[in-house]
Formats: structure tokens, C-alpha cells, sequence
């Protein structure tokens, strides 16, 4: 790759931060062929249901059809990832699986699959099932894929404690497998959504003390896009300075037009690289313009939930090999 440069342009940035943003856009918009990683992060896999009268669950790359008025999740890493989340929204809603268009023409020759017979379909493709009653469905599905993850966690937790009770401990391991999928691709796009909802963020993050001096720098952040940073040094305390800065900050920064997708203004692949510098602990939130929330009992919710368990998992695995090296030990 060396031997094939030309020439070496460097680009000044005042952040760290920046640098990384500037670099990932970069690389979205070059896609230069040594680069694996970035290339196309208007590609990646989520979930969404299709809108017709009677959805189905199906996976789409990019963003650009998802807005909070559809049922979506991700993004995923894969499509054998999406796929298997979906495959765990079956195990919890009867929803349908089959891919035909269902029209009142289309009822008439179709026939009725497997699914009907093991309850996990209502078989709307024959008229056996009515369109309110699909519709109830499809929108406990929004509810809980958008708001609520409680019910998905309970029924998956049901079914592999009775698979696990059967000894049919591999397909006990498949739902687990399924419903970590899931939660793993729900949850980021739990917290992109949340982010890029707020019109406008100013954050400081504390570089340096000199004295009586600080070197913090200032980033703006619209609709989760990188809008502008600065390096700025002030005497302790100096809140006048700090103020004439984020005016300035704000003055220059890039106007961002939201365009009403979950994704108004960057790829998803920035919203996260801004979201890990928001979550350190030298990071403080100046100013905030908008509503930066997220649902108490969403996939955030049962993320934490299944890693606290994977915790407690590991520590009792790590107790019992603890133990058991003694038995081994032990003289016989």
C-alpha cells in the first residue's frame, strides 16, 4: 500500500474526536480498497415489518426507509445475525413467515402451511384470520420491539426452562442464541434512536490542568452528527469564556436538516463513535436542546438484564472450577 502512495495530504483537526468522525466519512465516501471496515455503512442489516395490510418481519440494508412511524430493529452485524433475531420474534408473536403479498385474489388459491397447525400462525393467507385480528397482533409486535421488551424476554425465558426441563438442552441453547441476537441489535438501536432524536448537544471533556489553567474542548452535536469542535483554555472556573465559546461553536457549526428517518444526519457507525465519547467519565453535558430518553423496559433494559446474569453465571462456573480443583487435588 506504500509503494502505490502518491502523495500524503493531512487534514487538521482541533479534536481527537473529530479526527475519528472525519475519517469515517472519509472512508464512506472514498471507500478506498484497503479498507475492510467502513466501507459501506449505508449497507448494514436491520429489521423492519413491511407495510401492507397484513406485515411480515424482513431484513433491509441501510436506514433510509426506518422512521419512528415503522417497526424496526438494528442495526445487526449480518445478516445471520438478523436473522436470527427474527427468528426469536417468532418464537414470541404468531406473525406470519410466508413472503406472498396476501390480497382478497390471493386468498382464494392459497393454501394454509405447517405453521397454522403448530399455533404459530394464524393462517391469514386463507382468510382464517381477520385483519383486525392480525392488526392486534402486528401492533403488540411495534409495542414491544419499540417499547417493551418484557414480554419477548418472557417468553423465550419460558420456553428454553421447558426445553431445558425436557433435556433437549441444544435447541434450549438455539433460543438463547436467538433471543441474544435480538437484544444485542435492539439495544444499539435503542441508543442510536435516542441520540440522534436531540436537536442540538454541547459537550466538554477536561484534556488538561496547567496551574490555574484548563484545556477542555467543546463538541457540537446536531441530531447526531458531529457539527463543530474547539480546544479551548480558560482560568478555573472562567464560565464567561466557556459561554463566548459554545455561541461561537454554535455560530460556525454545520447546519443539519432532519429528515425524519431514525438516521437524520450520519451513518450509524458516527452516532456510536459520539455515543462512547459521551459515556466517558471526564465528558460533561453543557447544554442540551431536545429530549434525550429511552423507554425504561426496552432492549437497554434487557440488555443489562442478561449481562447481570452472565455475570452471576460466571461467577458461579468459576466457583465450582474453584472447588473442583481441590477434588482433583486431593490424594486419593
Amino acid at each position: 500500500m506504500i509503494a502505490l502512495a502518491d502523495r500524503v495530504e493531512v487534514i487538521e483537526t482541533p479534536t481527537i474526536i473529530e479526527a475519528e468522525i472525519r475519517e469515517l466519512r472519509l472512508i464512506a465516501s472514498n471507500r478506498p480498497r484497503f479498507n475492510r471496515r467502513s466501507r459501506f455503512q449505508e449497507k448494514a442489516i436491520w429489521i423492519r415489518m413491511t407495510d401492507e395490510p397484513y406485515p411480515r418481519l424482513t431484513q433491509v440494508r441501510g436506514a433510509t426507509t426506518l422512521n419512528d412511524e415503522v417497526t424496526w430493529s438494528g442495526p445487526f452485524n449480518g445478516r445471520d445475525e438478523a436473522q436470527q433475531a427474527i427468528e426469536a420474534l417468532y418464537e414470541s408473536f404468531p406473525i406470519r413467515q410466508c413472503k406472498p403479498r396476501i390480497t382478497l385474489t390471493s386468498m382464494k388459491s392459497a393454501s394454509a402451511c405447517a405453521l397454522l397447525d403448530l399455533g404459530k400462525c394464524g393462517a391469514p393467507c386463507i382468510g382464517l384470520q381477520s385483519f383486525d385480528s392480525y392488526k392486534s397482533i402486528s401492533e403488540e409486535l411495534h409495542f414491544a420491539m419499540l417499547h417493551d421488551s418484557r414480554s419477548i424476554l418472557e417468553t423465550l425465558h419460558k420456553r428454553m426452562s421447558e426445553l431445558a426441563l425436557k433435556e433437549r438442552f441444544e435447541e434450549a441453547a438455539e433460543i438463547r442464541n436467538r433471543l441474544g441476537a435480538y437484544i444485542r441489535g435492539s439495544a444499539r438501536g435503542e441508543r442510536i434512536r435516542s441520540f440522534t432524536k436531540v436537536r442540538e448537544l454541547v459537550l466538554a471533556n477536561k484534556l488538561s490542568a496547567q496551574g490555574d489553567a484548563e484545556v477542555i474542548e467543546l463538541i457540537l452535536i446536531r441530531f447526531g452528527r458531529l457539527a463543530a469542535s474547539l480546544v479551548l483554555k480558560i482560568e478555573s472556573n472562567d464560565q464567561t469564556k466557556i459561554q463566548e465559546a459554545i455561541d461561537a461553536l454554535k455560530a460556525v457549526g454545520e447546519v443539519v436538516i432532519n429528515n425524519g428517518t431514525i438516521l437524520p444526519a450520519s451513518s450509524h457507525e458516527e452516532v456510536e463513535t459520539l455515543l462512547r465519547y459521551t459515556e466517558r467519565e471526564s465528558v460533561a453535558l453543557l447544554e442540551i436542546d431536545g429530549e434525550w430518553t429511552r423507554s425504561i423496559f426496552g432492549a437497554g433494559h434487557a440488555r443489562s438484564s442478561l449481562e447481570k446474569l452472565k455475570i452471576i453465571s460466571e461467577q458461579v462456573r468459576y466457583k465450582e472450577d474453584f472447588a473442583n480443583s481441590f477434588e482433583r487435588s486431593r490424594p486419593r
